[in-house]
């Protein structure tokens, strides 16, 4: 497995500035980020001349990575395609921690599940195409936590893959991500297994991280951004958001380093949370309360509150 990770401006303004949302400003640095997640790729990687790549959106935080407009903007003449699908990881057991239990059991239609060798995970998968069509690399950008879901899913499509005889590349990228948790090993960990599976074939996984690595706390939610925390940056990023932020003490106390991606995007599926207004409404209580906060994430809150 190639673990990398690579330098975006843009990532430093997601990080330093929680109260963005919506496509129009945050979905617009998202698109560069993944921009220069593709520009970073080295030939031995991937070739742009070859096979046309396909971007797994594991729908909903998938979706607001923009792979597929990100490659096609840095390579026009070799369009990506898109793979849609729906992923929930659970537990098979009765545990309830950090996932449903019994999520093995009454699945509905056309519904698919994914369990590790040996682990109590398990992850559900639907609106699944009937055609996966893949014939080049396999583009995934993905928010990484513990990782656990972002493993099943990668696991089941190793598996569909090696069925169909048509076995490709795995590309993974994070705008925020975790490489290890003291918990369970974390995602690079976890990916190993479908690592060894591609190189059996002849094929590779990467896994590039957007600026640092930062450190998973023990709620397994949480990406810390402090270094003193555990967090592992490229200079030039912390550099960046230090000066942003003003008081580089404060970076413990930006909690996390994107929050819950999806919500902060109008997405399908809330139920009864509201997306951008839920967020927002959630790091306002929470900077309220935190000793030194900087004015500009404040007034940055009740701006866009005010907006929507």
């Amino acid at each position: 497995m190639r673990v990398e990770t690579c330098f975006s401006a843009a990532g430093c303004e997601i990080v330093a500035s929680p109260f963005l949302v919506g496509e129009a400003e945050l979905g617009k640095l998202a698109l560069t980020c993944s921009e220069d997640w593709i520009k970073s790729l080295p030939a031995d990687v991937i070739d742009p001349t070859g096979p046309a790549p396909v971007s797994l959106e594991i729908l909903n935080g998938g979706k607001f990575y923009y792979c597929q407009s990100a490659w096609t903007n840095v390579y026009p003449d070799n369009p990506c395609g898109v793979l849609k699908l729906r992923a929930r990881r659970g537990h098979a057991s009765g545990e309830t921690y950090g996932g449903p239990a019994n999520n093995d059991k009454d699945l509905e239609d056309g519904m698919e599940l994914y369990q590790s060798e040996g682990s109590d995970w398990c992850v559900r998968l639907w609106e699944i195409p009937d055609e996966l069509g893949l014939t080049g690399p396999v583009l995934v950008g993905d928010t990484i936590g513990t990782g656990t879901t972002l493993a099943g899913v990668l696991g089941w499509l190793t598996e569909k893959m090696v069925a169909a005889g048509s076995v490709q590349d795995i590309h993974v990228f994070t705008i925020a991500g975790a490489a290890e948790w003291d918990t369970d090993g974390g995602v690079v960990k976890k990916l190993t297994p479908i690592d060894e599976a591609l190189a059996a074939h002849g094929k590779q996984l990467t896994v590039t991280f957007c600026n640092a690595r930062y450190a998973l706390q023990s709620n397994g939610t949480d990406l810390c951004p402090c270094p003193e925390m555990g967090a592992a940056w490229v200079p030039e990023a912390l550099e960046i958001v230090k000066e942003k932020v003003g008081d580089p003490a404060f970076l413990k106390q930006l909690k996390c380093a994107v929050w819950d991606w999806g919500d902060r995007f109008d997405r399908e599926g809330q139920g009864d949370r509201e997306g951008p207004k839920h967020h927002l409404t959630e790091i306002k209580e929470y900077f309220e309360g935190q000793d030194g906060c900087p004015q500009y994430i404040l007034e940055g809150i009740e701006t866009r509150l005010a907006a929507l």
